[in-house]
């Protein structure tokens, strides 16, 4: 008994969040499977697809997309600002800082402004008078 299976049809697969897209290919319509779909190894070879079994891993070579664990794609970084842009945005929170920073002495001037001490002012011969009977009572206890 000879099967032949004559028809065909174009197929292009999608993982179930979209992240993977296979390259299309000709499918052959076999009725009867065990299985819906059974994807050969021309898929798997066409689409990059590398499977190992004692990992339990079916991985797209050109993006590293596991079909078994699949995982959302890494975001890309965000574009790189403008110069003109990064020195305007650089001079705006200068500003800020500069009002903050006003504003923090302005309030801690304020509320010290009655712990400071009154100091006497120093008198030079005062000092060095105080000194030298510093002085001449060390020599006599000596």
């Amino acid at each position: 008994m000879v099967i032949q299976f004559s028809e065909y049809v174009k197929l292009q697969l999608h993982d179930l969040d979209s992240y993977w897209t296979s390259k299309s290919v000709r499918t052959i319509i076999v009725p009867g499977l065990c299985a819906p779909m059974i994807l050969g190894l021309p898929f798997l070879a066409h689409n990059n697809i590398v499977v190992d079994a004692s990992a339990h891993t079916a991985i797209d070579k050109k993006c590293n997309f596991d079909f078994l664990h699949p995982m959302p794609p890494v975001p890309p970084p965000p574009p790189k600002k403008k110069l003109r842009e990064f020195f305007k945005e650089l001079q705006e929170d200068t500003k800020l800082m500069v009002a903050e920073l006003k504003m923090v002495c302005h309030d801690r001037l304020h509320h010290m402004h009655y712990k400071f001490e009154t100091i006497k002012e120093v008198n030079p011969i005062v000092a060095i008078r105080e000194h030298i009977e510093v002085l001449a009572k060390q020599a006599k206890l000596q």
